[in-house]
C-alpha cells in the first residue's frame, strides 16, 4: 500500500496473465487525468517497481487505463514477455482504428494520439472519456471515446490475450515474493 494507491491482483475472470496487477488510486476518481500530484507520483512509483519487477524476469509492462466521467479508475499492468513487446503498439493501433472506423470520418482522423513520458495530463480535457495505453513509461497513446466508455472495459486484455499464454491460475503469494524486492512502500514504513 502506497500513501495515494494500492497494488493488487484482479478478480476472477479479469486475469489476462500471471503477474497481471492493478494499481487503484485510494480516492475515488473517474480518472488519473483529475489525480492530484501525489496520487500521480505513487502511481508512477509502483509502475517503475512493477516494470523492474517484470524486467527481471525479462518481461516488459502495457499499461491500460480506461477514464471517464464516473467510476473508480484503477491502471492495470500487464506483463508481456519482451520479445513480444514491440509488437504492442501496433495491436492498439489497429485496434483503435477500427473503433474509430466505426465513427464519423471527422473523429477518425482523431482516433489515436501519442503520449510520452508526460502521459496525457496536457493531452485531453478534464472529464473527458478515454482509454490509455502506455508501452512501458515513455511511449502510449490515448484514445479518445466518442461514445459509451462501457465498450471499452476489457480492451487491454483483450488486445493482449493474443500475444499471452494466460495462465489458469492466479497465485496471490508467488506475486508478493517476487515483488517484495521491488516493493517501495517499505521505506514508508520505517
Amino acid at each position: 500500500i502506497g500513501q495515494m494507491s494500492y497494488l493488487r491482483l484482479p478478480t476472477g475472470k479479469r486475469s489476462v496473465a500471471q503477474g497481471h496487477c492493478l494499481i487503484v488510486p485510494m480516492e475515488h476518481l473517474p480518472s488519473t487525468r483529475v489525480a492530484d500530484d501525489n496520487t500521480l507520483v505513487d502511481i508512477r512509483n509502483f509502475k517503475k517497481s512493477l516494470m523492474q519487477m517484470f524486467g527481471s524476469m525479462n518481461y516488459g509492462v502495457v499499461f491500460t487505463e480506461l477514464g471517464g466521467k464516473r467510476g473508480h479508475v484503477c491502471v492495470e499492468a500487464v506483463p508481456v514477455p519482451l520479445n513480444r513487446m514491440a509488437s504492442v503498439p501496433m495491436l492498439f493501433k489497429h485496434e483503435f482504428a477500427q473503433r474509430s472506423d466505426e465513427l464519423n470520418s471527422e473523429f477518425h482522423s482523431k482516433h489515436l494520439i501519442e503520449t510520452g513520458p508526460r502521459g496525457i495530463q496536457e493531452k485531453i480535457p478534464e472529464g473527458f472519456p478515454y482509454f490509455w495505453v502506455e508501452f512501458g513509461l515513455g511511449k502510449g497513446y490515448l484514445h479518445a471515446i466518442d461514445g459509451d466508455p462501457e465498450s471499452y472495459r476489457g480492451l487491454g486484455g483483450t488486445v493482449l490475450q493474443s500475444l499471452l499464454n494466460k495462465s489458469g491460475t492466479r497465485a496471490v503469494e508467488d506475486f508478493k515474493k517476487k515483488y517484495e524486492a521491488f516493493d517501495w512502500t517499505v521505506n514508508l514504513q520505517q
